[in-house]
């Protein structure tokens, strides 16, 4: 009777008949670690009703308060565990001419404000006036969170004062207004455009590729602002130790898709002073030409930066002095697929996914393949032509996994998922039916999680934590497993299986339907039995004759949880034929 281990995870690639007992040739939402298989865990709805479809999303803690800021196409909004606020971006703070109480409007609080230039606001925009001194300070300064405004002319418009008080008179001081909410400051990139930043120094810093570097202090009476000094466009921005860097910036109209620019390093609490090298100040930048390939995405892996070409690696490591950073070239020739597709183990290693669907690993030197032969040539007939370079990693560190995320052929979003464990080396397969349009690893809101998770975000949109729960945002998780090929160490004798016990660790009462199979060849697809219903607790094997010289197995279940470790086939010789 012999015993199929369950554990070994899933291969795609090679044939049915030369993997080793163990190994399944298909799976879904059943991951492989400790000598088991194991239906996946859910993805709980998190943070419900968002107001957008994020396209990035950013874990952020500040002060003992965790957000989870969500940024989308146009809008930018934080949320703290219990509420959601917009931080989209905002201005500078302007200047104005002058502030007067509005003469005989009959409304006490109502002012008028005039700008020198045309402000190119709407009605209903949200606006915060300050500067205002003397004793009527109170009566044209707002509230901290602002107030909507009237448009009146390019040059004016109105708004209710923080008291209300006898018309007449003007402001005093140096008032200035800043917009911290209106559709002329949406960001304008598009879904490909792809955000990236993080936090430096306990500031969060996004790079927009089209609309440049902003940063966000945590503080929600404040909105996405721009740098007070120069900085530039560019395709990405990451921080990493007290630096932030960016990877093919436009200076002065002109983009420079090899180069590499870096920040002075940041002192806590404050940004980087300024991105141009000079005496006293440790910025700089290299200009990465020594192959024709232009620049994906940088990433950090521990004390190295390292930056991805579409054709070469590079490993960025301080050195101090006039040079600040050296860069190494890491000569494996593995081109990034997009950027995103790079994330980080636990163990210090760095996976990354290559312009040829190869999924990939190393220690900061040379890498080696995670996929080939096992799920690359899968992974290749699988992702979405079109849109492949939509696709992402992400660490789930709550089951050692790096997930894959990918359109599969025919959609222009995630919907599919290869799953790799770095502890046992496994891969699984997570179609999880959902349009997963960003993730991320980090720490979420107390109220959420207390250690470090992943979360996702759909187009629907909802946002959810990845092993959270027994449903899929509410969704039944049916969990398969397959395996076809079986000759225990005879290719030409027919054989019969006639019934299969199941080592199952499942709460009692839950079930899966089984199935046998068998076929005459190889390369055959199998003919199942029907299905049998296996009940946790209850039953003690499950019977259905099938022969062929090469057998098959399969499980599908619905129930919220299910884990073996090995199955007892019995299975009889019937001859040679």
């Amino acid at each position: 009777m012999p015993v199929m281990k369950c554990g070994r995870g899933v291969n795609k690639d090679l044939p049915a008949i030369e993997l080793e007992l163990g190994v399944w040739t298909d799976a879904n939402n059943f991951r492989f670690k400790d000598g088991c298989d194991e239906k996946m865990l859910g993805i709980a709805e998190i943070m419900t009703s968002p107001s957008i479809t994020s396209y990035a999303l950013f874990p952020y803690q500040i002060s003992g308060t965790r957000y989870l800021v969500e940024a989308g196409i146009a809008k930018v909004y934080a949320h703290n565990g219990s509420s959601r606020t917009q931080i989209t971006r905002c201005p500078s703070a302007k200047t104005v001419s002058g502030i007067v109480d509005k003469a005989g409007g009959g409304d006490a609080a109502t002012r008028v404000l005039t700008t020198s230039t045309a402000h190119g606001l709407a009605t209903n925009d949200v606006v915060i006036v300050s500067g205002c001194t003397g004793a009527d300070a109170t009566k044209y300064n707002t509230v901290s969170t602002g107030v909507a405004i009237t448009v009146t002319s390019t040059t004016t418009f109105e708004y209710n004062g923080s008291v209300a008080s006898v018309p007449g008179g003007a402001a005093t001081g140096s008032p200035v207004y800043v917009v911290i909410s209106g559709t002329a400051f949406d960001f304008t990139s598009a879904i490909d455009d792809k955000w990236t930043g993080g936090h430096l120094a306990g500031m969060l810093i996004l790079n927009n590729p089209i609309d440049g570097l902003y940063y966000w202090n945590g503080s929600t009476s404040n909105s996405l602002r721009p740098f007070d000094i120069t900085t530039y466009v560019a395709d990405v921005g990451r921080p990493h130790r007290e630096w932030f860097f960016q990877a093919a910036p436009t200076i002065s109209s002109t983009k420079y898709p090899r180069r590499v620019i870096w920040s002075d390093a940041a002192v806590p609490g404050s940004l980087p002073t300024t991105f141009t090298a000079g005496a006293g100040v440790d910025a700089g930048a290299k200009e990465l030409d020594d192959t024709n390939g232009f620049i994906v995405d940088i990433f950090s892996l521990g004390e190295e930066l390292h930056v991805y070409k579409d054709d070469q690696r590079y490993a960025f490591r301080w050195i101090g002095g006039t040079e600040v950073f050296d860069a190494e070239p890491i000569h494996d020739a593995s081109g990034l697929m997009a950027r995103g597709c790079i994330a980080n183990t636990d163990d210090g290693r760095q996976v990354f996914l290559t312009k040829s669907c190869d999924v990939r690993i190393h220690s900061g030197g040379m890498s080696e393949s995670l996929s080939q032969g096992r799920m690359l040539n899968y992974l290749r007939g699988d992702i979405d032509s079109t849109y492949k370079t939509r696709a992402f990693l992400t660490t789930n560190p709550y089951s050692c996994e790096i997930w894959v995320c990918y359109p599969r052929s025919g959609s222009s979003t995630c919907n599919g998922a290869i799953v790799w464990n770095w502890k046992d080396n496994t891969w699984a397969i997570a179609h999880r039916g959902l349009n997963i349009t960003a993730g991320a690893v980090g720490l979420l809101p107390t109220t959420i999680a207390t250690d470090r998770r992943m979360v996702i975000a759909t187009s629907t949109p909802k946002l959810g934590m990845v092993d959270s729960g027994t449903t899929d945002l509410g969704a039944t998780i049916t969990a398969t497993l397959e395996r076809t090929g079986l000759h225990f160490d005879d290719f030409d004798r027919v054989k019969m299986v006639r019934q299969s016990r199941i080592q199952a660790d499942a709460t009692a009462a839950n079930t899966a339907s089984v199935y046998h199979g068998g076929a005459m060849t190889a390369d055959a697809t199998p003919s199942y039995s029907s299905a049998v219903t296996y009940t946790v607790g209850t039953s003690n094997k499950v019977s259905a004759h099938k022969s062929g010289r090469f057998l098959a197995w399969k499980l599908s279940t619905t129930a919220t949880d299910w884990k073996h470790r090995s199955i007892d086939v019995d299975v009889i010789a019937k001859g040679k034929n």
